[in-house]
């Protein structure tokens, strides 16, 4: 364009993150049809709700600290400031992809770091346990997020605080053998077990700190 190479980069899936069960995403093709109209164009964007959601799983795949770092919060509160959502939606939704835990921390994050206007009634409905509160803020603790391109996390730090970002447990198991909670079955155990083995040594080999 103009004599500029431009690059385009199509993602069906809204995250596609390892660490995120693609059954936890909202749908690709529920996203279109609550997508809003930018005027004056053919190009559609987000719902406020949708893509707050989609805000909060991204710097949740990214880790809340690793790169792009603090960039990842400011996205979220962008978002709040200039395109509120209906945030009971914001919870409903949560709730309903069973992803509560890591949309806490990402409105959490953003709240203490940006003073971004995230309603107490948000993080109340949506907070953890506090014994996970205290685990993931401690790993969170130890890391940079003003330095995004240093490495963040040991390896088994990175499993741990992502293991603590499901909502439960049958939901992590889900994850670990890489299929939904459905079937999660006595009979799909042993290709369960053979999906996990080979996702654990995926997410071991291609491990980014």
């Amino acid at each position: 364009m103009g004599g500029e190479e431009v690059w385009f980069e199509l993602q069906w899936r809204p995250v596609a993150g390892r660490w995120i069960r693609q059954d936890q995403e909202p749908k690709a093709a529920d996203l279109i049809d609550r997508s809003v109209p930018i005027e004056g164009s053919d190009v559609r964007l987000l719902s406020p709700v949708d893509n707050m959601i989609q805000v909060s799983l991204h710097t949740a795949k990214h880790s809340y600290v690793r790169a792009p770092g603090l960039r990842l919060h400011t996205d979220v509160d962008r978002l709040a400031i200039f395109q509120t959502p209906d945030w009971y939606a914001v919870v409903r939704q949560a709730k309903t992809l069973e992803i509560t835990t890591a949309v806490f921390f990402s409105l959490a994050l953003a709240q203490t770091l940006l003073a971004t206007p995230i309603p107490a009634h948000v993080l109340d409905s949506l907070a953890p346990t506090g014994w996970k509160r205290e685990a993931v803020t401690a790993l969170l603790a130890k890391a940079d997020v003003f330095e995004p391109d240093q490495s963040k996390f040991s390896r088994p730090e990175m499993i741990a605080l992502h293991a603590f970002l499901y909502d439960d447990l049958r939901g992590l198991l889900a994850s670990a053998m890489d299929t939904s909670k459905s079937d999660l079955t006595v009979r799909n155990l042993p290709q369960g077990l053979w999906r996990g083995f080979n996702r654990m040594k995926d997410i071991l080999t291609r491990y980014q700190a």
